[in-house]
């Protein structure tokens, strides 16, 4: 059997004793070794997970992004579109209202110049009748055959010959004058006549 070994004095160490010491010492080495390297590998776990979840974070954040921008261009056109149809009706109800001021404007206008011209018209005829009334021709010939007579006056007084002139042409004048009065009231009694059988 095994038969324990005489006890060396503390001051001696023999060869045994010292690569015990070392292998215990390799032992503790190992086994600080073996609990870095574990906890790098738990580190390296959680830096992978922390990749893991950041790259879980920045996709979330992409896709929050385009959405956000799907959604702002969505947005952005959408209101475009209500703003242009807005501003089109807008434009199509002042093009209405001036088309309607337009025609207002048209209609009085023609209203006016149809007033106009029926009163022109009346003018026309009021100045037609008076033309083709005998007693202002007569007025008229009258007028011009005293303005004649004026006129001719001063050459009597140049010789017997030209005074005998003038007295027979203030004679003719006047025989045009009556027999022009007697020619309007001729033409003036179917008139008169008419105007009695009115009711």
């Amino acid at each position: 059997m095994n038969q324990p070994e005489p006890e060396k004095p503390s001051g001696e160490t023999g060869p045994g004793e010292s690569s015990r010491t070392a292998a215990r010492s390799l032992e503790a080495r190992a086994l600080e070794l073996q609990a870095n390297l574990q906890n790098i590998a738990v580190e390296l776990q959680l830096l992978a997970e922390n990749l893991e979840a950041r790259k879980r974070e920045n996709t979330i954040l992409k896709i929050m992004l385009y959405t956000g921008v799907v959604v702002l261009m969505l947005a952005f056109f959408y209101t475009s579109n209500a703003l242009q149809q807005a501003q089109l009706q807008s434009f199509e109800t002042g093009l209405d209202h001036l088309q309607t001021l337009t025609q207002s404007n048209l209609t009085a206008l023609q209203r006016r110049v149809l007033a106009d011209v029926g009163r022109l018209k009346a003018s026309v005829r009021k100045l037609e009748l008076a033309q083709n009334d005998p007693f202002v021709q007569e007025r008229r010939l009258e007028a011009a055959l005293v303005n004649m007579n004026r006129a001719i006056a001063p050459l009597g007084a140049v010789s017997g010959e030209w005074k005998h002139q003038v007295e027979r042409l203030n004679l003719e004048s006047e025989e045009l004058f009556e027999a022009f009065q007697d020619f309007a009231v001729d033409a003036a009694l179917p008139r008169e006549s008419s105007r009695g059988a009115l009711p």
